[in-house]
């Protein structure tokens, strides 16, 4: 028996899902870290773009607060 995850890059690569798969993992690896790391911006921010050419990603959030926050703690994040 295999665990989903082991499936789902040759599922992806199947279906030329790796970029989208690559995303979605990529998003929810931003969530923990930032309820890790800024508890008090949890479910403010989301993933928006992924620029591994420019080693950068692209955040949206819903407060200006949660956006100064983010700015301050970005080489942490």
């Amino acid at each position: 028996m295999r665990r989903l995850g082991e499936l789902l890059p040759q599922a992806a690569a199947a279906l030329g899902l790796e970029e989208q798969l690559r995303t979605g993992r990529a998003a929810a690896t931003w969530e923990r870290l930032v309820a890790e790391r800024v508890p008090a911006a949890a479910g403010a921010s989301q993933l928006v773009e992924l620029r591994e050419d420019e080693g950068a990603i692209v955040v949206s959030v819903d407060r200006p607060i949660v956006a100064q926050e983010m700015r301050l703690r970005a080489a942490e994040l």
